[in-house]
This record gives C-alpha cells, structure tokens and sequence, in this order.
C-alpha cells in the first residue's frame, strides 16, 4: 500500500513544477516583448510635410541698445525789467504753450515813459513841418535876392536837424514799447512749467537774473542712445538713403511705447567704450517718455 501511494505521487509533482514553469516564461516574454499593436500604431502615424516656393526679400536688421529720455530745450524764464511782480499767470506742472502769459510786472512806469516820448515826437513833428514851410518860403525869396544865400542855408540845417530829431524820438518810442512789452512775461517754447520761485508781491530786478520758473519741452522730445563703432559705416550709409526709425520699448522691452527717428549722430567715438553716441526724436503727445 505504502509502495502504491509513492508511485502515484511522482506523477502529479511533476505535473504541478511543469506548470509552473510555463507561467513564469508566459509572464517573462510578455514584459519583454514589444507588442505587436504599438508597433503597428507607431509605424501608421503619418509626419506632415510642406513645401514652399524661396523667396528673396529683405530682412530687417536690428540694433538693440538702453537709451535715456533728456529734453530737447529747457528753459529758464526771466524778467528783462526791473518792477513788481504783480500777478503769476500759471500753476506749477502745468503744459504751457508757447506765447501765453505767465506773469505781470507793474507796467505804469514804463507806460509813463512811453507817453512821454511820443509827446515828443508829436513836438517834433510839428516843428518840422513849420520849419519846412519856412524854407520853402526863404527858397522863393532867395530866387529874388531878397535874403542872402547863408539864411536859405541855416533854414534847410534847421529842417534836418528836427529830422534827426525825429528819428531819435522813434527809437526811444519803440525802446519804450518793448520795455513794456516785457512786463508781460510769456512762455518761450511750449513745455511743461516746473516749480514757482518767486511769488507775487516781490520786486524783481533783471540785473540779477533770476527764474521765475523753469519750462522744460517734452513734446517733441529725445533720446540718446549708444551703439558699438564698428556699426557706424551702415548707420551712415543707410541714412543717406532714408530716416531710420527706431522703435522705443519700456523697461521690461515688452511693451512698444513710442516709435522716433534719427537725428543726430555724434561726430566723436567714446575710446574708453568705443563706442558712438546718437540721438532720435520722438513724438510724446501722450507723455509716456517722461
């Protein structure tokens, strides 16, 4: 009984270990084994391809380089007379144009004097005109020899001498107006209008030179910028042909903020960074370049 049942068992390990070993190929070959499927799917995916005729066009060349914003005038206002600061016509950080009236000087002194020399010259003229009908008058008599020669002479100096006079009288008369002229104190560009320094009230005297305030343009406006030396021979050549734009970014360089033109190219090269200097001008109706 016992040799029966040994026998019968050898079978049946034999059977178990076999199967085993088929499953541990079947999961081997499996893992390394590309499937068939993948491969399929990957050999079937087609690659877009496109054709296009060449051209031949022109391609912008582009030179990049930090610039500074620097106005193109500023302007310190003045007085050109002596007198009274009597009214400040503008507020600080305002735009002012150019011609309007920032301030009033007391203008009656020089009103006065005006007056008076066209008083003067109201004299003179009169004069003249009584002396020139007495020459006319001697003239005729002296064609009858009835006056002698050297009284017809001091008539006539007498004539030209009043017209010296008169032409004297209109220069003081047009000096006179434009010393009131300048009390009236008026922008020189147009600009933005910086701080007041002097207030109302006080006396000013033109002698001492003093700004009432500060006008700086800022439309139009420039920028200067810096490029390598060895660039110079294109700038030069391509300017003569046309303007060059230039096109203005922000700090960041990603926003476009104004488009200029070139201007201005510095007749030195910086020989510490061999450098040249140029400069554009641009429209700022917006005041982005501040």
């Amino acid at each position: 009984m016992n040799l029966f049942e040994k026998i019968k068992i050898k079978p049946i390990a034999l059977i178990v270990c076999l199967i085993i070993f088929l499953l541990a190929s079947f999961f081997i070959w499996g893992r390394t084994t590309p499937r068939s499927d993948a491969v399929a799917l990957t050999q079937a995916s087609p690659v877009p391809v496109q054709t296009a005729l060449a051209q031949r066009a022109d391609v912008p060349v582009m030179l990049q380089a930090l610039g500074q914003v620097a106005s193109l005038a500023t302007f310190s206002v003045t007085s050109q007379v002596d007198g009274q600061l009597i009214k400040v016509m503008f507020t600080e950080g305002d735009e002012v144009k150019k011609g309007q009236q920032l301030a009033q000087i007391d203008p009656r002194a020089y009103q006065a004097v005006l007056q008076r020399y066209r008083g003067e010259q109201v004299e003179n003229i009169a004069m003249q005109k009584s002396t020139r009908d007495k020459l006319t008058r001697f003239q005729s008599l002296q064609q009858r020899n009835l006056i002698a020669r050297q009284e017809l002479d001091d008539q006539a100096a007498v004539v030209d001498k009043l017209h010296g006079a008169i032409m004297a009288t209109d220069a003081q008369i047009a000096s006179a107006q434009l010393n009131l002229d300048f009390t009236r104190i008026t922008a020189p560009i147009s600009g933005r209008a910086g701080l007041r320094l002097i207030d109302e009230g006080n006396m000013i005297l033109a002698s001492e030179h003093k700004a009432m305030v500060t006008i700086t343009q800022e439309d139009p406006i420039g920028v200067t910028f810096s490029l390598p030396q060895e660039n110079l021979p294109e700038i030069r050549a391509k300017q003569r042909l046309a303007t060059l734009p230039l096109i203005i970014f922000d700090a960041d360089n990603r926003h476009r903020v104004a488009q200029c033109s070139l201007r201005y190219i510095s007749n030195e090269i910086d020989s510490t960074t061999g450098s040249i200097k140029l400069k554009a001008v641009c429209e700022n109706r917006d005041g982005k370049l501040n």
